[in-house]
């Protein structure tokens, strides 16, 4: 049985995850290589992983698939180094899992969002990125489905045109 407390969350969770989707779809508009480039000169300096952090978020933010790569490995680091606290931990994962989401590497995130959601399950962000994330695997699977069913059609007519070429070769 759904309560109303239950489809008042998703309807909830779907809008936050249609705000995210605008989000990411704003920030693909943006041209992010001067704060990049101020970010990279702060953290040449110091070589902390509080100003490491900064440039990671704007690498992911970032349309471009290699500066994305980057943050993502940037953010991995400081989330694995001991002296980082928790909550600088969650916060690389959480974002981490957004580059992997913009690179449409849609198994990566989910993965990193089931991890994340073990550790805050009623988190209406990371719920809301766990749906997007899901509307793209469905997407994929649905395209995987529709290139599988071309393949197929087209090896059909192959085979179709192979036989009736025999069949006028025989007579």
């Amino acid at each position: 049985f759904f309560s109303l407390d239950r489809m008042a969350d998703d309807a909830e969770t779907k809008e936050l995850a249609e705000m995210l989707y605008l989000q990411f779809q704003q920030e693909c508009q943006m041209d992010f290589r001067v704060s990049i480039e101020e970010a990279k000169t702060k953290w040449m300096q110091d070589q902390k992983p509080q100003t490491l952090f900064p440039l990671a978020c704007l690498l992911v933010k970032s349309n471009n698939r290699s500066d994305i790569r980057s943050g993502i490995q940037f953010l991995d680091d400081i989330a694995s180094r001991p002296s980082v606290d928790q909550a600088m931990a969650f916060e690389c994962s959480y974002c981490s899992t957004t580059g992997y989401y913009k690179l449409k590497e849609y198994t990566q995130a989910y993965e990193r969002v089931q991890v994340l959601l073990q550790k805050q399950p009623h988190s209406k962000q990371l719920l809301a990125l766990q749906r997007l994330i899901e509307d793209g695997l469905a997407a994929d699977g649905r395209l995987g489905i529709g290139i599988a069913t071309g393949v197929m059609a087209g090896a059909v007519l192959l085979g179709a045109v192979a036989i009736k070429a025999l069949s006028k070769g025989k007579k």
